[in-house]
C-alpha cells in the first residue's frame, strides 16, 4: 500500500492508484468490527478494552489482536480521498481509535506504569492453552483470553508516534471529522426536506 501510494504520487498513473485502492481495502479487512466478550475478571475488561477497531493481527488462528495498523492509518486515509471512498476513511477512523485505546493516560493508565506505554498486543481467545509454555507459568505465560501478552516494546510506541505525525503532516489534524469535511463534498440534505 506505502509503495503503490507513493508510485502514484511520483507517477500519477491509474495502475498504481489502483493497486493503492485495493492495497487499502485488503488492510482495512483486518480490523475487528465487534467486540469480543471477554472474560468479567480479566485484566482488559477491567480496563474497558474494546476490540472493534483493533488490529487483527493473528485472529484467524490465534486471537491475537495489535496497535501496529496505527502505521498505516494516514495512507488509508489519503487513499480514501484520492478514491473518494468515504468507507476507507471510516475505516481509517476505526483503526485510528481503536488502536489508541488502550495507550497509558492519566485518566486511564492500564496498569502500565508509566504514561504513554502500551502493550504489544491482546488476547480475544483461548490462544495455545495446551502448549506448556503458555499454560505453564515460565515467565512467559498466563497470557489468556482478556489478557495482554506483558511486553511493552519500543515499536509500538513509534508506530503511534508515527501514525500521529503522519496525520498532522499531511491533514493538519488528527481529527477525522475535520478531515472528512476538508476533504468530501456534503451531500445535500434539501430533497429530504422536501
Amino acid at each position: 500500500m506505502f509503495g503503490m501510494l507513493a508510485l502514484y504520487k511520483a507517477t500519477n498513473e491509474q495502475v498504481f492508484l489502483d493497486g493503492a485502492i485495493d492495497a487499502a481495502h485488503f488492510c482495512s479487512s483486518w480490523v475487528c468490527l465487534w467486540d469480543i466478550p471477554l472474560p468479567r475478571d480479566s485484566t482488559l475488561a477491567q480496563y474497558g478494552f474494546r476490540t472493534t477497531g483493533i488490529g487483527a493481527c493473528d485472529t484467524p488462528g490465534a486471537g491475537y489482536t495489535h496497535p501496529f495498523q496505527l502505521m498505516c492509518v494516514c495512507e488509508i486515509a489519503q487513499i480514501a480521498i484520492l478514491a473518494n471512498d468515504r468507507e476507507l476513511l471510516r475505516a481509517a477512523e476505526l483503526y485510528w481509535h481503536g488502536c489508541n485505546q488502550t495507550v497509558a493516560l492519566p485518566e486511564n493508565d492500564w496498569g502500565y506504569k508509566y504514561y504513554g506505554l502500551q502493550e504489544e498486543g491482546y488476547l480475544v481467545s483461548w490462544w495455545a492453552v495446551d502448549d506448556p509454555m503458555f499454560a505453564d507459568n515460565t515467565g512467559f505465560g498466563h497470557r489468556w483470553k482478556g489478557e495482554g501478552n506483558k511486553t511493552c516494546f519500543p515499536w509500538i510506541p513509534a508506530v503511534a508516534v508515527k501514525g500521529y505525525w503522519a496525520l498532522l503532516d499531511v491533514f493538519g489534524t488528527t481529527d477525522f471529522t475535520q478531515i472528512a469535511k476538508q476533504h468530501f463534498a456534503q451531500e445535500s440534505t434539501t430533497a429530504n426536506k422536501e
